[in-house]
């Protein structure tokens, strides 16, 4: 009876043994150490803003994976491209050329007219007065010489059958002033010569050879100037046009003396703008 009995207890002995050791092979098979997963890439960069764009900036990088043995760490995100250049405005105008002349700023003869726009890149000037006004009447004259009975108020009478006369040569420019009221803008400055003087003796010999016309400030300093031959007896009428140059006062300065008694002319016409 013993004999059958052990081998049974045996047997169930080593499949206990084996089941064992399955058992542990599975748990160790469970239990070795595997790899993460790999991480998550990064968002990629914020694009730049509109106008002139500036460059957005690269993505995190992603995190690792858990467990032993972890994965790599994700890749960046690629930096984004810059945002597009706007157009942006330029002038006071609406547009992008540079203006000639700001809006708003005085503009024509004697400043008159006011800039303004003229489309986006454009202005024009609007508004200009163009009010020419004979004002030799007006003013008062003076000359550095007079020759009795023709005085300077002769040059300023409207009538160019009477003429101013110096005393003759001076050894230095001889100067015939008009002054006016106020500041004045003048347009146009015309010397008349003796051609219609009512003694036809007076009409040829006794001019200039040469006129500067000065516009003076109101510190009699010059702020414009223009010089004319005068050739030729009588002198020619001559007109010199300043275009808007502001002062009080008009100064000639007159050399040449084609006779050394005398010499003149019959009309002084000064217009300004008003």
């Amino acid at each position: 009876m013993t004999a059958v009995i052990r081998p049974r207890a045996a047997f169930g002995l080593m499949a206990l043994g084996l089941l064992g050791v399955c058992c542990s092979a599975e748990r160790q098979f469970d239990e070795a150490p595997g790899g993460g997963s790999a991480g998550q890439a990064g968002a990629s960069g914020t694009a730049g803003g509109s106008g002139v764009g500036s460059t957005g900036g690269g993505g995190t990088a992603g995190v690792a994976g858990f467990g032993a043995g972890a994965g790599t760490a994700g890749t960046a995100g690629s930096t984004s491209a810059g945002g597009f250049g706007g157009s942006q405005p330029s002038n006071t105008c609406g547009g992008t050329t540079p203006l000639d002349d700001e809006p708003g700023a005085p503009c024509g003869i004697c400043d008159s007219g006011v800039v303004m726009c003229d489309g986006p890149d454009a202005t024009a000037c609007i508004g200009e007065k163009l009010i020419s006004t004979p004002i030799g009447h007006e003013g008062t004259v003076s000359a550095s010489t007079v020759f009795n009975g023709f005085p300077p108020a002769f040059a300023i009478d409207g009538d160019d059958t009477t003429s101013w006369f110096s005393t003759g040569p001076e050894g230095q420019p001889t100067q015939f002033e008009w002054r006016a009221p106020t500041t004045e803008c003048f347009t146009s400055i015309t010397i008349v010569s003796n051609d219609n003087n009512a003694n036809p003796d007076f009409r040829e010999e006794y001019g200039f050879g040469q006129v500067t016309v000065q516009i003076l400030d109101d510190s009699d300093m010059p702020v414009w100037s223009e010089t004319r031959n005068l050739t030729g007896t009588p002198d020619p009428t001559t007109t010199v046009e300043p275009a808007g140059v502001r002062g009080e006062a008009i100064r000639l300065l007159l050399t040449g003396h084609e006779s050394p008694d005398c010499g003149g002319f019959s009309e002084l016409r000064v217009v300004a703008n008003r």
